[in-house]
């Protein structure tokens, strides 16, 4: 017994409405099928900010309160960068430590 059929009858869908459910399964795996294929196709460039946008789609909305207290503290550290009391390290040395890190575990 497949997992939508299980779920119909927890949900107390009839036979049509689970046929329904069945077909709109089938239809949406295909249709899945064809945007990728038509996504694959795309620069890479434009790839990139399609996959950022579904990425936000998953996040929750933003809290506004939550939002003000990163921004107070992206400000506080760039006025501590700027101050000389926050070292900056290049992106290079960060990778390279990364791949070092995956090496060891």
């Amino acid at each position: 017994m497949d997992s939508t059929l299980i779920y119909a009858l927890i949900a107390g869908v009839g036979a049509v409405d689970y046929l329904m459910v069945r077909n709109l399964e089938f239809i949406m795996s295909v249709t899945s099928e064809r945007i990728l294929e038509q996504v694959l196709a795309l620069p890479i460039a434009e790839r990139a900010e399609l996959l950022e946008r579904l990425l936000a789609s998953f996040q929750a909305p933003s809290d506004p309160v939550f939002d003000g207290l990163w921004l107070q503290e992206a400000q506080e550290r760039l006025a501590a960068f700027d101050r000389g009391e926050l070292a900056s390290v290049a992106a290079d040395e960060v990778f390279e430590k990364m791949k070092q890190r995956k090496h060891e575990g």
